[in-house]
């Protein structure tokens, strides 16, 4: 085994284990709370009232699907219908999105639990089933975690963690989501950047950068119960989608003259900057 074999085995090892130790502490803080709170509060739980529950769906279109920095459709957009059961420390939901220009359908089942919530920290954690039907049939089963700190008046860090089954491999999103700007008639305007990290979860054998994803979330509400939500985003590829697509290329490059060409499999697979946006009707009941 050479030394760029060793070494990258060590970092692999390294990053997996650092992410159990996370994983882990984030249970046992979870733990210690939940069974503290359990001890203090036995009386009070008995009396206090069932947690308000929310509903609510959403039905909307992105113009790409645009998944881990990458245009996972060879062309058009997405059709998306969101269904979320918000039951205080338990949020369930599920969706399923339609291509507008392939045959491809995306099913997705989750829930995520709140683990730790205080004045300016959260923590969740959550399973997600997820389905593909179409010209090829894949499935996958996600882990995921997310922590958000919101004592800065500004900004609010966040960071995203999700490990996959099928690939066995952990992708990391660090967002900075910034204070929103309240306009005319309700208008709320958010910015945010995000940077994204791939370990084996995307590109095999790959650990580093990904992309660099900027832009604003919009919501405009309609009703008391109804509202438009929106985004407009832009995608800046990095390593790790660059050297995806070199490899997609040099397989192309290297088949009949039948098969995609090289400008094709470029275009297709997000290499190069990129611009999406998407437009969804929310209603709570």
């Amino acid at each position: 085994m050479s030394y760029k074999q060793v070494k990258n085995r060590i970092s692999r090892q390294f990053y997996r284990l650092t992410f159990f130790v996370i994983q882990a502490f984030i249970l046992l803080a979870s733990t210690m709370t939940v069974a503290t709170a359990m001890t203090n509060n036995t009386m009070e739980q008995h009396l206090a009232e069932q947690p308000e529950s929310a509903f609510h769906v959403d039905l909307g279109i992105d113009s790409h699907y645009i998944d881990q920095g990458r245009n996972l459709l060879d062309e058009g957009g997405i059709f998306w219908g969101n269904a979320h059961w918000d039951l205080s420390y338990l949020l369930l939901d599920a969706g399923i999105g339609r291509a507008t220009h392939q045959d491809y359908t995306e099913l997705n089942i989750g829930m995520e639990l709140e683990l730790l919530s205080t004045a300016i920290f959260d923590v969740t954690a959550g399973i997600q089933f997820i389905e593909i039907f179409g010209a090829d049939r894949e499935s996958d089963v996600e882990l995921f975690t997310t922590f958000s700190y919101s004592g800065i008046d500004w900004f609010t860090p966040i960071i995203e963690h999700t490990y996959s089954l099928e690939a066995n491999g952990h992708y990391v999103e660090i967002s900075l989501q910034g204070m929103s700007f309240v306009l005319a008639h309700g208008v709320s305007v958010t910015p945010y950047v995000t940077q994204a990290f791939d370990y084996e979860f995307v590109v095999d054998g790959y650990n580093g950068v990904n992309h660099f994803q900027m832009g604003i979330k919009v919501d405009y509400p309609i009703h008391q119960r109804v509202y438009l939500s929106g985004h407009l985003s832009h995608i800046t590829p990095q390593k790790g989608i660059k050297s995806e697509r070199n490899a997609q290329i040099y397989s192309a490059s290297s088949t009949d003259s039948t098969s995609k060409s090289v400008a094709e499999v470029n275009e297709t697979k997000g290499g190069s900057k990129q611009m999406f946006a998407g437009i969804y009707l929310n209603w709570f009941f």
